[in-house]
């Protein structure tokens, strides 16, 4: 990756040193977004060096040491360990290890830059909304890359979920990121060139953003993790309670969110414990609506009253419903809950309801539960009522009506 396209190097610290470190039979039984979140070797299990790997890299990354020093402090290990990479693999073996050592050391640092590229670009995508793909121009380049370099897309695009770089092995693909100007005096926004098939350029274990995993994983779909032990309970659950940690009191940016929204479960309510449960402060209420109930009114969310607001509702002949939220209602949800039509009190439960039109036939109704001394408020959930249901309820009690 050209030394001018690496971010700072601290995200990429980060997202190394937070891994859990999973010791598996093959590379690939952790799928996409689980290696985001758990560091592995194939081969490790049984072999007692998964841990010992995990801290070399870490160091690595930490200190800045390099390649060569990497290979030193593994060369240690595996003759102390007894492993060379495979069961069949020993000492002699050395332009294999060599190899091995190489892919390691590469796979693990360009998915943390660009996880770290990511994060920094979501939180200054209010500038600059555009991200260019771009190819190294090589003599070993990759043919089935070269279809995408260049292509110029918001960063909030289906294509980055799975088009992200790196793309493969050793891929020392990249992305510039454009303000709106820029994007048009390149031509942009572009789109994928007809006749290219994303299945056939990217390998099926690469068609993630370890930076989306990061901030928004959707741990419904970690399987493998789900049946790894660690520590005698499921690997899973210690990463859910590391992003827990992570994510408390995270502040979303208007990017960032976009891109939870988009990576949420699509179907259903997960089971209790696939929730993260991290509270994040997603925006603040307006002065004047702060001043009635509060002071600097901090509004919090928690993935599972997301996941409630956006689940897909039914009617009961089983067609969905009118008041499902689309994914522009929810994308819009930080910048009109901080700026409410109404506020009432639910006199019920004292909880309270903000109240914002999202079309001529409906209101959202978005519930918060108060938080100490009223400076936050926690979303309770979110979803489409009637138009005008709220003032004709007495078991609300307006508190705010916006001037």
């Amino acid at each position: 990756m050209p030394k001018n396209k690496i971010p700072e190097p601290t995200e990429a610290i980060n997202y190394v040193k937070r891994k859990l470190p999973v010791p598996t039979g093959k590379w690939d039984q952790l799928r996409m977004g689980e290696h985001v979140h758990a560091f592995t070797v194939a081969h490790s299990i049984g072999a007692a060096i998964v841990d010992d790997i995990f801290k070399i890299m870490a160091k690595s990354m930490e200190e800045g040491t390099g390649l060569g020093a990497f290979k030193r402090d593994m060369r240690r290990i595996m003759a102390e360990k007894g492993w060379y990479g495979r069961p069949d693999k020993t000492a002699k073996d050395k332009k294999y290890i060599n190899r091995r050592l190489d892919t390691i050391y590469q796979t693990n640092i360009l998915t943390a830059y660009s996880a770290g590229e990511t994060r920094g670009m979501l939180r200054t995508a209010h500038l600059y909304p555009y991200w260019q793909y771009q190819q190294v121009q090589r003599n070993t380049k990759r043919q089935n890359h070269s279809a995408f370099h260049g292509l110029i897309l918001r960063y909030d695009d289906p294509f980055w979920a799975t088009g992200t770089p790196p793309n493969g092995w050793r891929c020392q693909c990249y992305r510039n990121q454009l303000s709106e100007s820029q994007a048009k005096t390149l031509g942009g926004p572009t789109g994928i060139p007809q006749g290219v098939d994303m299945n056939s350029s990217i390998p099926k274990e690469w068609r993630y953003d370890p930076g989306r995993e990061m901030i928004a994983p959707n741990f419904t779909r970690y399987d493998a993790l789900k049946k790894i032990k660690y520590k005698g309970k499921s690997a899973l659950s210690e990463i859910i309670a590391t992003y827990r940690k992570e994510m408390t009191g995270y502040q979303l940016t208007q990017a960032e969110w976009n891109i939870y929204i988009s990576n949420l479960p699509d179907k259903s309510l997960p089971a209790k414990r696939l929730y993260a449960d991290a509270p994040m402060m997603f925006s603040t209420l307006r002065t004047d609506a702060a001043e009635a109930i509060g002071e600097d009114v901090k509004l919090i969310i928690k993935d599972r009253s997301v996941i409630h607001g956006a689940r897909i509702r039914r009617a009961s002949d089983g067609s969905l419903a009118d008041v499902s939220l689309s994914i522009n209602d929810m994308k819009n949800t930080p910048r009109k809950v901080a700026d409410p039509e109404a506020i009432y009190k639910d006199n019920a439960t004292g909880n309270l309801v903000f109240r914002y039109g999202v079309d001529k036939m409906h209101d959202i109704k978005a519930i918060f539960l108060p938080g100490r001394k009223l400076t936050s408020l926690m979303l309770h959930t979110f979803f489409k009522t009637r138009r005008g249901a709220l003032d004709e309820d007495r078991r609300y009690s307006r508190i705010y009506i916006r001037k």
